[in-house]
């Protein structure tokens, strides 16, 4: 990080603090509350908001176990995002990071740069018959499936939504949710998620 004149080490330390705040805060919203984020990097919840809020000395050991709690890697909270100052951006195929899909084991291409924007914009395939379920616990959190190729359903609690190629859902996630190819071809599908408010 270029340090500005006439800053020190400590004003540096806090920018970076304030930074990777500003990261988990983003990543979490929409997806968990501080108490469960807290819960799964077994830490505290008053030390979670304490480093949203840009304050605090996280060892590299409870960073690690955030970055773990919200499945992403550690360099996405230590980014320093250019998203301020580079709104424009473009995201090659051969270049999309890859992630899994909140709480599950499918793996999901981003088409956006990453995790720290209004919104993620996430591919995935399913094979004739592949089944994965995800779970976010938000309150206020969105999401738009559109189906380019194939057919699925999504289950949310009792209610069973059917797509086929080029319908598009959109739907308030919280909770538990189950997509499943129900077709007998390949499925591509494209979501953008919102986190909504915290």
């Amino acid at each position: 990080m270029a340090r500005a004149p006439g800053a020190g080490p400590d004003d540096d330390r806090r920018t970076l603090v304030s930074a990777i705040g500003r990261n988990i805060r983003h990543i979490r919203q929409g997806r968990l509350s501080i108490e469960e984020l807290a819960r799964r990097a077994d830490t505290s919840a008053g030390g979670v908001s304490l480093l949203e809020n840009g304050r605090g000395n996280p060892s590299v050991e409870t960073l690690r176990r955030l970055a773990a709690a919200l499945e992403v890697e550690l360099s996405d909270l230590l980014d320093v995002p250019t998203r301020v100052t580079r709104p424009t951006q473009i995201v090659r195929s051969a270049e999309r990071p890859r992630r899994h899909a909140a709480h599950s084991e499918k793996l999901v291409e981003l088409l956006t740069p990453g995790l720290l924007h209004e919104f993620t914009v996430s591919l995935f395939r399913l094979e004739a018959g592949e089944a994965f379920e995800s779970r976010l616990d938000a309150h206020g959190a969105k999401a738009i499936f559109h189906v380019l190729a194939g057919t699925i359903e999504i289950a949310v609690g009792t209610e069973l939504f059917e797509l086929g190629p080029h319908d598009t859902l959109l739907l308030q996630v919280d909770g538990r949710r189950r997509v499943r190819n129900s077709g007998t071809e390949q499925a591509e599908i494209v979501t953008v998620f919102h986190p909504g408010g915290s």
